[in-house]
């Protein structure tokens, strides 16, 4: 296997509460082979292709506010192209999905409640019906339909 690639990441915060981030990653991660072509052929690894389960571009990006009592934000994250098997015949589309997550800290509330914060985290969010993982059997496993999660944390 030879892999080489590039990422990149960008953050900005205002002073108003706001953040952006951003990042890519390019990877091109490919078989190299063997010095013996019956084992490649009979393994199905074609030199050149891109290994699998790898995408080659994956882009995140989000936004988030932080206010004195409340907090949301929202990601999305596209996964490119992958590859089902060595041969690179069997392939999944590229898929974007979105996370929110609103948070609120109970003791801009009352002093009673001091050092708490409930969050409520929303993951795929549209509920996108998708492959995510692949486990170079020609298969993959079946992403998590839309996933709400609350987190009431205590500071002690």
């Amino acid at each position: 296997m030879h892999a080489r690639g590039v990422e990149a990441a960008l953050g900005y915060g205002w002073d108003n509460g706001w953040r952006v981030n951003g990042a890519y990653t390019f990877n091109k991660a490919t078989y190299l082979g063997s010095d013996d072509t019956d084992r490649d052929r009979a393994l199905e690894i074609a030199p050149g292709s891109q290994v699998i389960g790898q995408p080659r571009n994956t882009l995140v990006a989000s936004a988030d506010w932080q206010g004195q009592a409340w907090a949301f934000g929202i990601s999305g994250r596209y996964l490119g192209k992958r590859y089902l098997d060595a041969s690179n015949r069997n392939s999944l589309d590229g898929v974007t999905t979105f996370d929110a997550h609103l948070g609120l800290s109970l003791s801009q509330l009352t002093t009673q409640l001091q050092g708490m914060k409930l969050d409520l985290n929303v993951s795929n969010l549209t509920d996108k019906r998708y492959l995510e993982g692949v486990d170079g059997s020609d298969s993959a496993f079946i992403a998590a339909p839309r996933t709400v999660g609350l987190t009431l944390t205590l500071d002690l």
